[in-house]
């Protein structure tokens, strides 16, 4: 049975917390951190967010938690535009604006030195191709699929293939071709 718990409590498996994130990691997925600190990671949370979050694994420092429900959408969440998210592994951003990724991307740039070099450097904004349909390059992977012969992408640290014939990140001729 699901135990709701106020956010101040030891999280345990299985508890829902309702939960704000507050920032990203290097992967895309939510941070959030519960009143006394303890982090929860908060797969597709988008900065903002907040929302009931079903907690599905505890370790020492941290837990994961898989969101249930937003109670409170942040203003960066948009529509995901891609079938195959987050389950092919391939992006990680796809649920927020294309802007809140360049800037994630661009302070996560500057920390990575003041931490590493101890230089607190002033980035310029991130140069972009002008589209989201950057990528130049697929490796389709192919399996059987309940009796068909089926064209995606491995699931993030799987070999299962997730099924997806236009990437949006890749040219539209790519999923012509394919």
């Amino acid at each position: 049975m699901k135990r709701p718990v106020d956010s101040d409590a030891a999280v345990k498996k299985n508890d829902e917390l309702v939960l704000t994130v507050t920032d990203y990691t290097v992967d895309g997925a939510g941070v959030a951190k519960t009143k006394t600190g303890f982090t929860v990671f908060v797969p597709s949370g988008a900065v903002g967010d907040e929302c009931l979050v079903h907690i599905i694994k505890v370790a020492k420092n941290y837990a994961v938690g898989k969101p249930v429900r937003t109670v409170s959408p942040s203003p960066d969440r948009v529509a995901v535009d891609c079938p195959a998210f987050p389950s092919c592994g391939g992006c990680d951003f796809r649920h927020v604006s294309y802007e809140s990724e360049l800037e994630f991307k661009r302070e996560w740039v500057r920390q990575s030195f003041l931490r590493l070099a101890g230089a607190d450097v002033s980035s310029e904004p991130v140069l972009t191709a002008g589209c989201r349909r950057y990528r130049n390059k697929a490796i389709y992977q192919f399996a059987e699929i309940g009796g068909r012969l089926t064209a995606g992408f491995y699931a993030r640290h799987s070999h299962r293939v997730v099924p997806c014939g236009d990437c949006p990140l890749h040219p539209e001729a790519f999923g012509k071709i394919l």
